[in-house]
């Protein structure tokens, strides 16, 4: 039970990139940040972090990205993570169906609890136009713990894109991990280069 309670000081939004399934087309840079609220209710918590991320893509259809992420409110933490998504439909620049499944590997350096993180993401959505899309995404997360053991946890979340003159992404995202769990309220931006 308690390596359960070390998952409600570690996790909310550490993995979290606020996205839609496109990638960001072969050699172009995304830079961004995002500020979250996470809620634990049942342990009567709240957390706000923020972020920063870089994506890089590989390919039209695959991206690398790394993030940095801290605690402002609540148990202090310092932390990176890093992944790749594949496109597997869709495209940025057309209206229809996008689906996407990545990779995420992040770790708290700093704070009180320093848990390893792996997250599988599949992310599905539609995209209206090359202004606006709305998507989904579930995932499944393990987080190990060192001296403690591996806790699983599986969550999804639903967002809305906006890529006018200042692009913004709203998410919510609800993460169970056994008895604990999380929901978190995401607003990001991005600049493409």
């Amino acid at each position: 039970m308690w390596v359960l309670m070390l998952a409600l000081t570690a996790h909310g939004g550490n993995l979290t990139i606020a996205e839609s399934a496109d990638a960001v087309g072969e050699t172009n840079i995304v830079y961004g940040g995002s500020g979250q609220v996470v809620l634990a209710p049942g342990n009567s918590a709240t957390f706000v972090k923020v972020g920063g991320w870089g994506r890089y893509g590989m390919s039209d259809t695959v991206d690398l990205h790394g993030k940095l992420f801290t605690t402002l409110v609540g148990n202090l933490d310092f932390g990176v993570s890093g992944g790749a998504k594949l496109q597997l439909m869709g495209n940025r620049n057309r209206s229809g169906a996008q689906m996407s499944v990545g990779g995420l590997l992040g770790m708290t350096l700093a704070g009180t609890s320093n848990p390893i993180q792996l997250q599988v993401p599949y992310t599905i959505g539609y995209r209206t136009s090359p202004d606006f899309a709305i998507y989904g995404r579930p995932f499944v997360e393990m987080d190990y713990y060192f001296g403690a053991g591996i806790v699983y946890g599986f969550g999804g979340a639903a967002g809305a894109e906006l890529s006018g003159v200042v692009p913004l992404n709203f998410e919510v995202e609800y993460t169970q991990f056994g008895p604990v769990s999380f929901l978190g309220f995401t607003v990001g931006t991005n600049i493409k280069f």
